[in-house]
């Protein structure tokens, strides 16, 4: 059967569109892979699409943070830390994603979100309570959210689950950025829109 010059154009053309479709859903179709695994009793293989469907949604979760991230000021530049989440399950695990701001006179600001990482199961502790967060240091007020204040260092968590960190310069070119950030949104940024 030949194929008219038409009908290749319109499949080359649908092409990206299943490609965008393939990548969107690897969470779904990891998690189908596990059912159909563990319906067949291959255990081994149910847990290796588990994993695999985990790490697709942490890497699906990372590129919402990312989008998340302030806007560089004016005369700065931002560099995405593409690898965070991978480099955080070295570290028991998580989500998250961390940007570098490159100021024009050399200073610089990292800003970096974590979720779902048993390294803030303390920190959640400590921003859960008004005194103990007020016997570490100084704490500030932006955008609805009590950060911890230590100099070059700014701190919070917001909704009880995604931590925020500002540091590498001081407090005054830090609360910029901590401005900038939509704490509300943030909150809601894995969920329907």
């Amino acid at each position: 059967m030949r194929l008219g010059f038409a009908a290749v154009l319109l499949s080359l053309a649908t092409l990206p569109a299943l490609a965008d479709r393939a990548l969107a859903d690897d969470v779904s179709d990891r998690l189908q892979a596990a059912i159909a695994a563990n319906d067949a009793g291959d255990l081994k293989t149910a847990g290796a699409e588990l994993a695999a469907a985990t790490q697709a949604m942490a890497a699906k979760k990372s590129a919402l943070l990312n989008a998340a991230l302030p806007a560089a000021p004016q005369g700065w530049t931002m560099t995405v830390n593409e690898e965070y989440t991978q480099s955080l399950s070295m570290a028991g695990g998580g989500t998250g994603t961390e940007a570098r701001y490159d100021g024009p006179d050399g200073s610089y600001v990292n800003v970096t979100y974590v979720m779902e990482s048993p390294l803030m199961a303390m920190m959640m502790g400590m921003f859960g309570n008004a005194q103990t967060l007020a016997m570490l240091g100084k704490t500030v007020e932006i955008g609805g959210a009590t950060y911890l204040d230590q100099d070059n260092s700014l701190v919070t968590v917001v909704d009880n689950r995604i931590m925020i960190t500002l540091n590498g310069a001081e407090t005054t070119t830090l609360l910029p950025f901590a401005q900038a950030i939509d704490h509300t949104g943030l909150a809601k940024f894995d969920l329907p829109q």
